[in-house]
């Protein structure tokens, strides 16, 4: 699995991951997801093969692990 993470000032920590991990689950391989941290729990949102993870929240920049 490829895990890209970024930390703002002041903000919660965000994580986006590739999809070879949720192959199993029905989603295609290479399905981008931004996960982020909410009061007691995540939100998994998926992105689009159009959308530049580098402009995300933006001064966002995902660092490659």
């Amino acid at each position: 699995m490829s895990i890209r993470y970024a930390f703002q000032n002041g903000d919660l920590p965000e994580l986006t991951l590739t999809g070879h991990a949720l192959q199993q689950a029905g989603f295609a391989a290479e399905t981008l997801f931004r996960i982020n941290l909410y009061r007691n729990g995540l939100i998994l949102t998926r992105l689009d093969e159009d959308t530049d993870i580098g402009k995300c929240q933006g001064s966002w920049h995902p660092r490659f692990i």
